[in-house]
């Protein structure tokens, strides 16, 4: 009887050992497939959130530069004796009405996701400094009397060229950067 026993004990034994080891095992590939699903679910959502960010920094720059342009263009009117300048400030004031962006944002997400372009957005900033320095120009001149701007007209067409010119550069640069997602 003692045989039979220790038989019985000795396979109950190996069993409960050997179910042990197979449980372990199993848990450490579980927990395994877990870190490594973790970890795709982590870069895809990481991924999920550039590609959102990248988005929305190309629709916020196409409208700020175009909203460039817009908001200048009546400028050019006044610089060639065609508008008023406060019939331009009247335009200007409807054009900002209609336009609630939040331009401030772009800065935001070039810094921080996307800072290999701003060297593009810094570019296009220099060009509309210059722009707006030409309008001041006008603006303090027109308002001493002299209202002939043709001598601006020049120089803010230029100007206006190549911001357009530094503005595809930058859309350029945005658009690439979906390939490095």
């Amino acid at each position: 009887m003692n045989i039979e026993f220790l038989n019985t004990f000795i396979t109950v034994l190996s069993t409960g050992a050997v179910t042990l080891l197979a449980v372990y095992f199993t848990n450490q590939a579980n927990y395994k497939k877990l870190l490594l699903q973790t970890e795709l679910d982590k870069e895809f959502k990481t991924k999920e959130i550039i590609r959102e960010k990248l988005e929305e920094l190309y629709l916020l720059t196409d409208i700020w530069l175009n909203t460039n342009v817009t908001h200048w263009m009546p400028y050019l009117s006044v610089m060639m004796g065609e508008l008023t300048y406060n019939q331009a400030l009247d335009l200007t004031i409807q054009q900002s009405e209609k336009n609630k962006h939040e331009f401030y944002r772009i800065k935001m997400i070039i810094d921080l996701y996307f800072p290999a372009i701003r060297k593009q957005y810094d570019e296009v900033l220099k060009v509309q400094s210059s722009i707006n320095k030409i309008l001041y120009d006008h603006k303090r001149d027109y308002k001493n009397g002299d209202i002939d701007g043709l001598k601006y007209a020049e120089p803010f067409l230029n100007e206006q060229k190549t911001f357009v010119k530094k503005s595809e550069i930058l859309m350029q640069g945005i658009i690439g950067l979906q390939k490095t997602i």
